[in-house]
Formats: C-alpha cells, structure tokens, sequence
C-alpha cells in the first residue's frame, strides 16, 4: 500500500509539473519558430534586395551573370580562356583574390555574392539573376574544378551544362558554353 502510494504521488507529481510547466514549453517553442520563421524573413528580404539592385545596376544593359572566381592557378587561366569570352556581353566579375576591396568597389556585386553563395565551396561561383522574382540560380564550381586538376572532366562539364542551361532559360536562348572545348 505504501508502495501504490509512493507511486501515485510520483504520477501525480509528475502531472503537476507537466501542467506547470507546459505554457513554458509552448511558449518557448513558439518564440523559436518565430526567431526561424523571422530568420528566414531576412535571409530572403536580403535575397530579394541584392538581386533588385544588381538588376537596376547592371540588368539595363543585359547583365544577368555575377561570376565570382579567383587568382587559383587551378581555374582562373580555364575561367578567362573558356567563359569570360563567351560571356562577355552578360557577365560581371568579383574577384575573391581581391575581396578586401569589394565593400568599397562592388557593394552591389558583393551583397549578391553574400545572399548567395553559401559558407562552403563559393569560389568559383555563378549566380544567374532572373528577368523577374529573386529566385537566383546558384552554381558552384569548387568541387569540379577540384576534381578537374585531377583529370575528371565530368563534374566541370556537368556544372558548365548547369550553368548554360540557366542562361539559356534566362534568356531564352542558347549560349555557348556546350561549344566549350572538351565539353559535351
């Protein structure tokens, strides 16, 4: 009998604290929804305003491309000889080698790179700005350049076919980057 009541008053202890305590955790788990929900309210606020920007800055004159890449012996030769040619008309440049300088030089071109790229793998990078929305496409080419300083192809020419067919879509037409030499 003891024994039913010692395990009756830890039931009963273990309701009180339950009924105490569960506005608390309520509360608390509705106040980190609504510091994610708010979180992710900003992230595409920032989103939506870096690429407003880069449209009024450079959409005027046909650019939808911010090309992001470095001094890397690995891609800046391959990047120059292969892309920029093709490229030219449509695409604006930042320098990671030179990042010290874009928060005077590009703070336009910059708060895209920042609302876009991610913390990993971000050099060398292709953000494709659309007519409409702020849905930019992203293409990261850190992985495939890697493996291309190895001799495999695949991954570069995969990411290269990824980033055509986003420029193709965004422009409504076909670039050159398949004619690429090796591509497919």
């Amino acid at each position: 009998m003891v024994r039913s009541l010692k395990i009756a008053g830890v039931g009963f202890i273990v309701i009180a604290v339950l009924i105490v305590l569960w506005p608390i955790v309520l509360a608390t788990l509705g106040i980190m929804a609504a510091l994610v929900l708010s979180a992710w309210v900003a992230h595409r606020w920032r989103q939506w305003r870096a690429v407003a920007a880069f449209r009024t800055s450079w959409g005027v004159g046909g650019r939808d491309l911010l090309l992001v890449y470095s001094n890397s012996p690995h891609w800046k030769d391959y990047i120059e000889q292969n892309w920029l040619p093709r490229f030219a008309d449509r695409v604006v440049l930042l320098n990671w080698s030179e990042r010290g300088a874009w928060k005077v030089e590009h703070p336009i071109e910059a708060a895209l790179f920042h609302a876009f790229a991610g913390e990993r793998e971000f050099n060398p990078l292709a953000v494709v700005i659309p007519k409409r929305g702020s849905r930019a496409r992203v293409v990261h080419f850190w992985l495939a350049f890697r493996d291309f300083k190895h001799g495999k192809e695949q991954k570069l020419r995969m990411a290269e076919r990824e980033l055509d067919d986003a420029l193709s879509r965004n422009r409504g037409m076909a670039t050159t980057m398949a004619k690429t030499p090796g591509g497919a």
